[in-house]
C-alpha cells in the first residue's frame, strides 16, 4: 500500500470550523474533533474528503462540499447510514 498523500495546511484549515454540536480545530498541524465540549480526539485524514477519529472504528466522517465550499460534516456508520451536521457560520 502506498502512503496517503498528506493534506495541505490550507486543506486542513478549510475543514476547521463549527458544525452542529461539534467543532474541528487545527492545532499544531493536526485536526482535533470536539464533541459537545466533552470529547476531544484527533482526526486522521484518510484521503479524499474522508476522516477517521483516532481509536474509533464504528464510523467515519466525510466532508460535504457544495460549489467548492464545505457545507457539512457527514457521519458514515458501519452499516452505511449517514447523518449530516451542517457547517455553522
Amino acid at each position: 500500500l502506498a502512503p496517503r498523500p498528506a493534506p495541505t495546511a490550507a486543506a486542513l484549515k478549510a475543514i476547521a470550523g463549527r458544525y452542529e454540536g461539534r467543532r474541528i480545530d487545527l492545532v499544531d498541524g493536526k485536526l482535533l474533533y470536539t464533541w459537545r465540549e466533552r470529547l476531544r480526539l484527533t482526526l486522521e485524514p484518510l484521503g479524499g474528503d474522508l476522516l477517521a477519529i483516532e481509536g474509533v472504528r464504528d464510523f467515519r466522517f466525510r466532508i460535504a462540499r457544495k460549489g467548492g465550499k464545505i457545507v457539512a460534516l457527514t457521519r458514515i456508520d458501519r452499516d452505511g447510514t449517514t447523518t449530516d451536521y451542517a457547517r455553522l457560520p
